[in-house]
């Protein structure tokens, strides 16, 4: 694979070469290894034990238990809104990191990303935590509409019912990752009728796709390779691309049962992953149907709703010739915040419209930005986000859905890095 680099310092994890299984846990092995932390907790040139506070912690005991040993400077600064954390996190100073920071991004006080998050704080600070009232309503809707016509599907043996359940169940997915991203609750959990986890797709999506979006630590873009390969190396054969561009749609139906095997052979079962199957087993109670009709029409309802989540989730922001991706030439000031947007873009259609925010993962750029805020609130921060844009130079661009679904096409069949520096006219 090819190793050209966007950040040489940055070190090339080793798990994207070797041939095993990529796996969360892979992955955090890889970053323990990486990332200079000594078996504690680092945030920036400092080393914290927050053993004590795992249970304490106000989002939940994953986040820290899965972290321990690693850098979370991105996680703490993009997952911590308000000053309290920055406050408390001293109580659990030990001593300075002994290896520099293997990540290439800054967080300076007068920077993009901090000057863009006092704003927003300032926005919102009187807006209560949590998920909306407007989130819940439409997740608990689409979750029971989803079970219901799953039952129905299976009981009169209708795959047209069974079509609109797969749909709702993709809805239902893409509406309950704006939950798990924020503090546990019971509705997070409804994400895993989908086969998905919680558990793992708090590894695989919050801490590595949204924190390094694009590049070699991306599990969402590895997890596709060799099939799908979006990031551009002169590696990739001409003849593979082009093909892939064809049959990529077809992989789209096998994501979530190929994710539920490879969990299945990589990890040891945890009570919440049963919720996978909640479809067939009140398929089953209820409706009175053989296990054999249930199980048909189940893995029917998972393959509609696999291909259209792989539709809007691998099409939806990240994919185009004009989106930064690794190996492409970086922004000079390396702000996490300038990084986040020059490789994600926003969606004209979707702007402005809070069920398509919350069904089609909208407003991407200001969600990688601040992942913890609910979706209903981020449409009133575009007006922080583009003034700050323009103070620092930054040009703010926005595509169409078109433009995205033929990009991730010429996005495959890319070979050569872009050598225009992002976000820059």
């Amino acid at each position: 694979m090819d190793k050209k680099q966007s950040w040489p310092e940055w070190v090339y994890p080793e798990w994207r070469v070797d041939s095993g299984l990529l796996s969360p846990e892979r992955w955090l092995q890889g970053k323990q290894e990486c990332d200079g932390a000594e078996g504690l907790w680092r945030v920036h040139d400092g080393l914290y034990d927050l053993s004590l506070w795992i249970h304490s912690h106000p989002g939940g005991a994953q986040w820290l238990q899965d972290t321990k040993g690693t850098d979370i400077t991105e996680a703490f600064e993009s997952h911590h809104l308000s000053p309290l954390a920055t406050k408390i996190l001293p109580n659990f100073y030990v001593r300075k990191a002994n290896a520099p920071r293997n990540s290439p991004f800054t967080f300076k006080d007068d920077g993009f990303f901090r000057m863009m998050k006092s704003r927003v704080y300032e926005k919102l600070k009187h807006v209560p935590p949590g998920p909306s009232r407007h989130s819940k309503m439409l997740l608990d809707s689409l979750a029971t509409s989803t079970i219901v016509l799953s039952v129905l599907a299976a009981l009169y043996q209708s795959f047209l019912l069974g079509f609109v359940a797969g749909m709702l169940l993709t809805m239902t997915t893409i509406c309950s990752h704006n939950f798990f991203h924020q503090r546990d609750s019971w509705r997070m959990y409804l994400f895993n009728m989908s086969l998905f986890t919680v558990r793992h797709w708090r590894i695989s999506h919050a801490l590595s796709h949204h924190l390094y979006p694009n590049t070699h630590y991306d599990l969402e873009i590895s997890m596709f390779e060799p099939f799908l390969k979006y990031i551009p190396s002169s590696e990739k054969s001409k003849i593979w691309s082009r093909l892939s561009v064809i049959y990529s749609p077809f992989i789209y139906p096998f994501i979530t049962l190929a994710e539920g095997i490879k969990r299945t052979l990589t990890t040891q079962p945890q009570p919440q992953d049963l919720i996978g199957f909640l479809l067939p087993t009140v398929t089953i109670l209820i409706g009175g149907v053989s296990v054999l009709q249930a199980l048909k029409m189940w893995i029917f309802i998972t393959l509609v709703g696999s291909f259209f989540f792989g539709v809007i989730g691998v099409n939806v922001a990240h994919h185009h010739p004009d989106i930064f991706h690794y190996g492409d030439k970086p922004n000079k000031d390396r702000d996490w915040g300038i990084f986040s947007l020059a490789a994600t873009r926003d969606r004209i259609e979707v702007y402005g419209s809070p069920n398509l925010v919350l069904l089609t993962f909208g407003d991407h750029c200001l969600h990688h930005l601040f992942p913890t805020i609910d979706h209903v609130h981020l449409h009133s921060l575009y007006p922080i986000l583009e003034q700050t844009c323009k103070e620092f130079g930054i040009k703010f661009k926005m595509m169409t859905t078109l433009d995205l679904l033929l990009g991730q096409f010429r996005q495959l069949m890319r070979r050569e890095p872009n050598l225009k520096e992002p976000l820059c006219d």
